[in-house]
């Protein structure tokens, strides 16, 4: 391992939100960061960044579950969205990641579920289709945590067109 990957590895996400006071924002673009800077070790910090979100629990504004979840291209951020359509080039980080999603997205898991599960039914459904969601359904293993997000994806939907299409009451 070369000094650089040693320092980039040397201390966790809740280790430097701990220590070194990062803001939400600085969490969430530390953790893109790494993955950009040490590709190789997608897998690592995606679980690196699971612990901290399940340990810290932070509360994050949309705006930041909007650039963790669909990135934020302007700064070389592609986010989680992406990491999950790279699932013929990184399986096992691909794999890693739509658990994640899913587990931010469970309310038995996350008290924030609800935030998440909003901005990510703001994606437009043929955007959706570039996240090789399908790929994971015959996968053993990954089908549920795929069904449950793309449920709640669809819930939100429902949710968000029946307040659109409701009726006015007059006054």
């Amino acid at each position: 391992m070369t000094p650089f990957e040693e320092k980039v590895l040397d201390m966790t996400l809740t280790e430097a939100y701990n220590t070194d006071s990062l803001t939400d924002e600085e969490a969430v673009y530390k953790f893109f960061r790494n993955i950009n800077m040490l590709p190789e070790k997608k897998d690592y910090f995606i679980k690196d960044f699971e612990d901290f979100y399940f340990k810290i629990r932070p509360k994050f504004s949309s705006k930041l579950i909007k650039v963790l979840m669909e990135g934020d291209f302007k700064n070389g951020i592609q986010g989680l969205l992406f990491l999950i359509s790279e699932i013929d080039e990184s399986q096992v980080s691909a794999c890693s990641t739509i658990q994640l999603v899913s587990k931010l997205m469970d309310f038995q898991k996350n008290i924030y579920a609800d935030y998440f599960i909003k901005e990510f039914a703001k994606v437009e459904p043929r955007v959706l289709r570039r996240y090789c969601f399908d790929s994971f359904l015959a996968r053993e293993g990954y089908k549920n945590c795929t069904l449950q997000i793309l449920y709640q994806y669809v819930e939100r939907k429902k949710q968000n067109s029946s307040i659109l299409t409701a009726p006015v009451e007059k006054a």
